[in-house]
């Protein structure tokens, strides 16, 4: 281990094992089951959807960051704020009023924008990045 300051880097080395399968003798191999150590073996499948439900949670909290940011703005501003955007928005909001800067998903994808006076809703299109499927998170 190595440390200066505030820092600390501890480097170690992980047994990662896969689970490969194909669908006939000369189909490609493909990764159906993954092992961390001396662990179960996890499929795929749920893997992505373990994955997914993390991304899932911390996007939601990104939601409830953004709609308590503009709740702290209009209470000392008034109702009247306007922003096309995540990055206009996030120019009025951070850090002033929400200490956490918010502009994308856990999926990598900007954080939609929409305005119903006089409030703001946000939008993440969620797995599929698609708008308006059952897979997209919506601040209430």
């Amino acid at each position: 281990m190595t440390q200066g300051g505030n820092r600390a880097i501890a480097e170690t080395s992980v047994e990662l094992a896969f689970q490969m399968e194909r669908d006939s003798e000369n189909s490609p191999w493909h990764i159906s089951a993954v092992r961390l150590g001396d662990q179960n073996w996890v499929s795929v499948p749920e893997l992505i959807e373990a994955l997914n439900d993390s991304r899932r949670k911390i996007t939601t909290a990104s939601l409830e960051k953004l709609t308590a940011g503009v709740a702290a703005y209009q209470q000392r501003n008034g109702p009247a704020l306007a922003a096309g955007d995540i990055k206009a928005l996030a120019d009025v909001l951070h850090p002033q009023y929400m200490k956490d800067l918010v502009l994308d998903d856990a999926w990598g994808r900007p954080i939609l924008v929409e305005a119903s006076a006089p409030n703001l809703r946000f939008r993440s299109l969620g797995v599929d990045g698609v708008r308006d499927t059952p897979d997209d998170l919506v601040s209430p």
